[in-house]
């Protein structure tokens, strides 16, 4: 409690005030802890590398996204709580100043007189300080530093799980938004090129017009198509500017200029067929997955935790037993005596009746622990439901991709040679309207099935915990 200073007051004791207080801040000062730099997003950057490679996209990412942040504040804050249940150990050392300015005045005191009884009033000024040190020590308390300091320590755990958890979804969502930006821009490639076939078509339609081997509405289907391809090139563009949107949403960058990322094919090109490197079984999948995913083992700490609060909350509605030493040295009092002054207390408790509030605290703490225990039953189900659609997914993808690329090799000569035949007059327009639909929806299964098979396959490391591993 701050006490006032007052107004009217003798040098002597000013003095001594001030000197005090100047001792008393020194210790103050000295006890305090370092105080943890607080963590917060750094200003958003307005440009990125061009082309952006996957790895600077998901370091760009966990340095900019507020979520990163946000976890690692639950950490500084399940820190803090951890240390402040493991000073439930320590003694305490208190220094205490106490400055006090009493003014009592009394009325109608007798005169010291012979003559006629008579009164007077009389003031009386106390002004004065003193400086104490107080030690504290917990002696025994039944356990109930134990149960706290485990609930903190498993707290501490599952804000740490709880860090890595997020770290891996932000990668994810970084990794999925970046395949769905080279989707979208080799779309546009197959779009780009469907156009300039039809193109030729039409102008092919044209020339056998003007040669007078063609009657002249043929050319409208030809039309038709290539306005077709135009609507589908728009809409592809579009969905890369959209892609590309999200992707930055993603990084938390602020710049108006689209994402260009690193294409897995050059030029015209189409992309490979990815390595899908030595086949993966699910038991082999779950195995690691149920030993490696961090929203498991952040459960598992939280289930830990509620055991402990569990126990602490038994403890308090039992016998309660506690032992404190305490010494207090009086170091300066003008008003008082100094010295020392210690005492050994041992107190014994047990809520005999207080309306049921320690059973609801314990009916309440079970419950946690159980809704805990059920949370992580649910994990272990999502994550077994996450790896088997992540491994079928991924090896599906792969089958469907290499089966639309002998698409489009067949579908390309099929297109190549209604082409031919049309020059020379012996095919139709028709033929080369089916030709180049086929071809053009083999190119997209082929795309769509590429980009599906890196989007499943940073599932499955997202499944196993594993997506983050060159990041840490």
């Amino acid at each position: 409690m701050l006490l006032p200073i007052p107004v009217a007051t003798t040098m002597p004791n000013f003095t001594r005030l001030i000197n005090s207080s100047r001792l008393l801040s020194g210790i103050i000062l000295a006890a305090l802890p370092v105080t943890a730099r607080c963590q917060v997003v750094p200003p958003a950057p307005t440009t990125l590398p061009s082309p952006l490679t996957l790895q600077a996209a998901i370091t760009i990412a966990l340095r900019q996204q507020p979520q990163v942040y946000i976890a690692r504040d639950q950490i500084t804050q399940a820190s803090g709580q951890k240390l402040q249940a493991q000073s439930q150990y320590y003694p305490t050392l208190t220094p205490r100043y106490q400055f006090q300015s009493r003014q009592q005045t009394f009325i109608g005191v007798p005169a010291n007189t012979f003559s006629t009884p008579a009164t007077t009033n009389q003031t009386t000024l106390v002004q004065g300080g003193g400086l104490a040190v107080s030690l504290n020590q917990n002696l025994f308390d039944g356990g109930a530093r134990e149960a706290a300091n485990s609930q903190a320590r498993r707290a501490v755990d599952a804000a740490d799980f709880g860090s890595l958890n997020t770290r891996q979804a932000t990668i994810l969502t970084v990794t999925q938004d970046y395949y769905q930006i080279l989707l979208a821009q080799d779309l546009v490639k197959v779009a780009q090129v469907q156009v300039a076939r039809y193109q030729q078509a039409v102008e092919l339609a044209q020339a056998q017009i003007a040669a007078g081997t063609l009657a002249a509405k043929n050319v409208y289907q030809a039309q038709s198509d290539l306005a077709n391809a135009q609507v589908t090139l728009l809409q592809n563009q579009n969905q890369r500017q959209l892609a590309s949107a999200a992707l930055k949403n993603a990084l938390g960058v602020a710049t108006n200029a689209p994402v260009e990322p690193a294409p897995l094919a050059a030029g015209d090109q189409l992309p490979p067929i990815p390595d899908a490197g030595p086949p993966l079984t699910l038991d082999a999948a779950l195995t690691a997955a149920y030993v490696l995913r961090p929203d498991l083992r952040q459960q598992q700490a939280v289930v830990e935790s509620q055991n402990a609060a569990v126990q602490l909350a038994k403890r308090q509605a039992g016998l309660t037993v506690r032992g404190d030493y305490a010494l207090t040295y009086q170091a300066t009092n003008d008003l008082g005596a100094r010295g020392t002054d210690s005492q050994i207390s041992l107190t014994g408790s047990y809520p005999l009746f207080d309306a049921g509030n320690v059973r609801g605290a314990v009916r309440i703490g079970q419950a946690q622990r159980d809704q805990a225990r059920n949370q992580l039953e649910l994990i272990r189900q999502q994550i077994r439901l996450d790896v088997e659609s992540a491994v079928g997914t991924r090896a599906t993808n792969l089958q469907e991709a290499q089966l639309a690329q002998a698409a489009i090799t067949a579908a390309q000569v099929n297109f190549d040679a209604a082409v031919a035949a049309r020059r020379e007059g012996i095919g139709t327009l028709l033929d080369i309207t089916i030709a180049q639909t086929t071809l053009t929806q083999s190119e997209n299964q082929y795309v769509t099935a590429i980009y599906n098979f890196y989007t499943a396959d940073a599932q499955l490391q997202r499944a196993l915990g594993q997506n983050d591993v060159g990041f840490r």
